[in-house]
């Protein structure tokens, strides 16, 4: 009798051994299963942010096809002498009282030489760019009314600015300069 208990006991234990086989071949199982799972889901997630950076990609060039879309007006000189012309108002505030479309008109008459240019070219708004600095003038932004003004001006500052200490550039968004100085070169 005694041997039968212990053989029942053997086999108990046996039994309880697969048991517990079963059990971590199981849990192996749901292990892969689990890295499998979650493999796809990064690849899911790649995917997604891969899109999602498209969309912010597209997103980015919209906004910078809109900023340079509404600068298309303006034209930047650079060179003219600043007059420092500081008033006080009310509150005590300096306040730059320098005539920049005045100049705008002398700078286009007496050095692009255009005719009577008070009577061709209209501005929205004409004013410097910046805080004043000591090492020379800061540029003037000028918005033409009408685009073909701008052009006129622009065409004229290529003649007639060679060699002169005086520049005319189109307004273009820094970001567009630089991308379209990476294609070219």
């Amino acid at each position: 009798m005694s041997n039968i208990e212990d053989t029942v006991a053997s086999l108990d234990k046996e039994v309880h051994d697969l048991k517990e086989k079963g059990k971590k071949k199981k849990t192996a199982k749901e292990l892969e299963d689990s890295v499998d799972f979650n493999d796809e889901e990064i690849a899911n997630l790649k995917r997604d942010d891969k899109a999602t950076q498209k969309t912010a990609d597209d997103l980015s060039k919209q906004l910078l096809y809109r900023e340079h879309y509404s600068r298309r007006e303006n034209l930047l000189f650079l060179g003219i002498e600043e007059q420092n012309t500081m008033e006080h108002d009310e509150q005590g505030t300096h306040r730059d009282a320098e005539n920049t479309k005045e100049i705008i008109y002398k700078f286009t008459e007496e050095v692009l030489q255009i005719r009577n240019p008070r009577d061709k070219i209209e501005f929205q708004r004409i004013h410097r760019v910046g805080k004043p600095k000591d090492d020379g003038p800061r540029p003037i932004i000028a918005r033409f009314l009408r685009y073909a003004d701008r052009e006129m001006v622009l065409h004229q500052a290529r003649k007639t600015l060679k060699d002169k200490d005086f520049s005319v550039f189109e307004d273009v968004p820094k970001e567009l300069y630089r991308l379209r100085k990476s294609l070219i070169t």
